[in-house]
């Protein structure tokens, strides 16, 4: 388990634009030739803006759903087009266009509003966890006043982050186990 979160984290390092337009090409191939409906197609193209979102943020979720836009518009054309025929737009249904344009633009809003989530809750995190650490340093002002507490408490939480960092917690969780042994003696 740990060799594969490694190596995800390794291949997530390299490029993450790289991997998210990669994952849309595979998706597209994928849904295009195993699902005859092309509504029901056009559905699964959100699952990586979607994810884009989440992991990403609103950068990349709008510009993974502006890919899955373009990649659509492309195999739209294509796929109206006989071999050795040039491909003309106007010979397109406007229907069609309508329908994808709709579509389109629903799925970028819905990608830069997904980011948006994403990112604040991040900064909501970010500000819950200082507020958090301020909490700990008057805390620790408190415990400071007794010099063997204070030391037994510092000691303490070091041999608690390591036992932590050894079970393989994560740097948030191994934060909190040490916060929660410098605090184990106020009360």
């Amino acid at each position: 388990m740990k060799l594969i979160s490694k190596l995800f984290s390794r291949l997530e390092q390299v490029n993450k634009e790289l991997w998210v337009i990669l994952s849309l090409f595979l998706i597209a191939l994928l849904l295009n030739h195993l699902v005859a409906s092309q509504r029901m197609v056009l559905n699964f193209y959100a699952l990586p803006t979607l994810g884009s979102a989440y992991f990403y943020g609103r950068r990349h979720a709008t510009l993974t759903a502006f890919a899955s836009v373009l990649l659509v518009a492309l195999l739209f054309l294509f796929e109206s087009a006989t071999p050795g025929q040039t491909i003309e737009i106007s010979r397109l249904g406007y229907d069609q266009w309508v329908d994808i344009t709709v579509w389109g633009g629903s799925l970028i809003i819905t990608g830069y509003l997904m980011g948006t989530l994403y990112e604040l809750k991040n900064t909501q995190l970010k500000e819950l966890r200082d507020t958090y650490h301020g909490v700990l340093m008057i805390l620790r002002h408190f415990i400071s006043k007794d010099t063997y507490t204070e030391n037994h408490c510092h000691r303490v939480s070091v041999y608690a982050m390591r036992i932590a960092a050894a079970l393989d917690l994560g740097p948030e969780r191994i934060e909190d186990v040490r916060a929660a042994a410098l605090l184990h003696d106020i009360g």
